[in-house]
């Protein structure tokens, strides 16, 4: 590694220790609840998510923070559960939008759900044609109503992701990361 790449992921960490019990998108039971049942009702062959999952969900939909860690191993059901809090989180008045490193992963992000996922390297081509906060606002509307999923961010470009964690930090933007690897991450 180089001290250049170092430095982005240091960027990253401070985003997520900066944005801790930040407050954005908390979610009450009610409507995690109601989310939950629409999730339910529109995803074919889904009609609950396992326990594990289920804590991830709840723990995400109410700490605030602008970064959360999950931990899970490949094929545990990261991106359902994605799926199932994009129900969740529109069910509380936020728009869920998604990215991921690659056209796999945004063609997986589209299956559970998510209505035109982008590559990550489509957001850095926005950010350099209309600068980062442009493009955010245009994308999201109000950014303050919008909660970002990234998949598979064990795979995206150091720094790209940390060049787009600290443009959404500078809105008031949740964001979810989840990686093919182990560590998945919610701004």
């Amino acid at each position: 590694t180089t001290v250049e790449l170092l430095e982005h992921e240091q960027q990253i960490i401070e985003v997520a220790v900066e944005g801790l019990a930040d407050g954005r998108a908390i979610l009450d039971a009610d409507t995690v609840q109601r989310g939950l049942e629409n999730f339910y009702a529109g995803q074919a062959g889904v009609d609950r998510l396992g326990p594990e999952q289920l804590s991830v969900l709840h723990a995400v939909a109410a700490d605030g923070n602008a970064i959360s860690s999950i931990e899970a191993v490949a094929g545990s059901g990261k991106t359902t559960t994605a799926g199932a809090m994009r129900e969740v989180f529109e069910a509380g008045g936020y728009r869920a939008f998604a990215a991921g490193p690659t056209g796999r992963a945004v063609r997986e992000l589209a299956g559970a759900g998510f209505e035109r996922p982008r590559t990550l390297s489509a957001w850095e081509v926005k950010f350099e044609i209309m600068g980062p906060q442009r493009a955010i606002r245009v994308a999201f509307g109000d950014p303050s109503r919008a909660v970002l999923f990234i998949d598979e961010t064990g795979m995206a470009d150091t720094r790209l992701l940390s060049k787009i964690t600290t443009a959404m930090a500078d809105s008031p933007i949740s964001t979810t990361f989840t990686p093919e690897s182990a560590i998945a991450v919610v701004i």
